[in-house]
């Protein structure tokens, strides 16, 4: 990432005297990250940013705004959380949709010589 974020005090300052400058600012921060991205990453980031975007524009006020994107973050951690939960309780393998839990179990002469 090319850029670097100003310091709290100037983006404090830029809020107040320079909204418009400090979204341009955000803006450009955010595209710069996701095409620094790898290139696999960069569909599903661009989706994320488009959902973030919508609920900013869809929020009352910046509260609003925090509280909706928040909950978009404990959404999507809750989520991982479930998937490492079905991991742990499968001992590290988690079956694919409609699959049976049951297996056929060989077993392997020794192919060692007496």
């Amino acid at each position: 990432m090319d850029k670097q974020l100003p310091e709290i005090d100037e983006l404090i300052k830029m809020a107040s005297d320079d909204p418009e400058g400090l979204e341009n600012m955000r803006k450009q921060l955010c595209e710069q990250l996701i095409q620094d991205a790898p290139e696999k990453f960069r569909k599903r980031l661009n989706g994320l940013q488009f959902q973030v975007d919508m609920a900013r524009r869809k929020s009352n006020n910046p509260m609003h705004c925090c509280l909706k994107i928040s909950e978009m973050m404990l959404d999507s951690y809750q989520d991982l959380q479930g998937i490492i939960s079905k991991l742990d309780e499968n001992n590290g393998f988690l079956p694919a949709k409609g699959s049976q839990h049951c297996a056929e179990i060989i077993q392997f002469k020794s192919l060692q010589k007496a």
